[in-house]
């Protein structure tokens, strides 16, 4: 009788444990989707990019019919070859920088928790034509003397972090959720930083509007 209480004890303290453990990385571990509120119904536009981009470029995101582009989320997916830095930017219209993507993680990392979702719905542009125009910044372009001549600076790496290759799928760092207001124009920077040596392939954009 008192081996069978002994052991009782000790799985009831293996339960306390186990979930003390789930509840601790619940409560510290980042959701793999984030922005999004389960049963809001929002439709998720999706087109195809398809830019080879081997070098630090700007370039300018647009509506194709020129109309407002009030922007909610934004997300991108594709590929990294090459063992370089690269980064993917875009700028509001009062020139406030946001991070959609960089090839950088923690190299050491906790399991990360996801959360599905629902309520919501994607539009593939392929089928209902193309929205959004992604084109090289010319020198014509208004956006052009601010940008034109801007230099490829990356952040220093902090020393848990590593450089990473390979296929990323949508990915956004600060424009998960953009808050309403911060853009509201017809056009936008999209700045693609490069490192020498390495080839960044865009396949693929999603994106939310208010």
């Amino acid at each position: 009788m008192k081996a069978k209480k002994i052991e009782t004890k000790k799985i009831e303290i293996f339960v306390l444990i186990a979930l003390a453990v789930f509840l601790g990385a619940f409560y510290f571990v980042k959701p793999i989707i984030t922005g999004y509120v389960p049963g809001v119904n929002m439709t998720i536009e999706i087109q195809s990019l398809n830019l080879t981009i081997d070098s630090s470029y700007n370039y300018v995101l647009a509506s194709a019919n020129e109309t407002l582009l009030c922007l909610r989320s934004l997300r991108m997916s594709g590929k990294v070859l090459g063992e370089g830095r690269v980064e993917i930017a875009i700028d509001s219209e009062k020139g406030d920088r946001y991070l959609v993507y960089e090839n950088v993680k923690k190299k050491v990392r906790l399991p990360t928790i996801g959360f599905p979702i629902t309520g919501l719905t994607t539009k593939e542009n392929e089928e209902k034509g193309t929205w959004l125009v992604v084109q090289p910044l010319e020198p014509q372009h208004p956006l052009y003397p601010i940008y034109g001549e801007e230099e490829e600076t990356f952040r220093e790496l902090e020393s848990n972090e590593k450089i990473v290759s390979g296929i990323f799928d949508n990915k956004c760092v600060k424009t998960c959720e953009i808050a309403q207001g911060l853009f509201n124009g017809t056009y936008y920077l999209l700045t693609f930083k490069v490192e020498p040596g390495t080839v960044l392939q865009i396949d693929e954009i999603a994106y939310t509007t208010y």
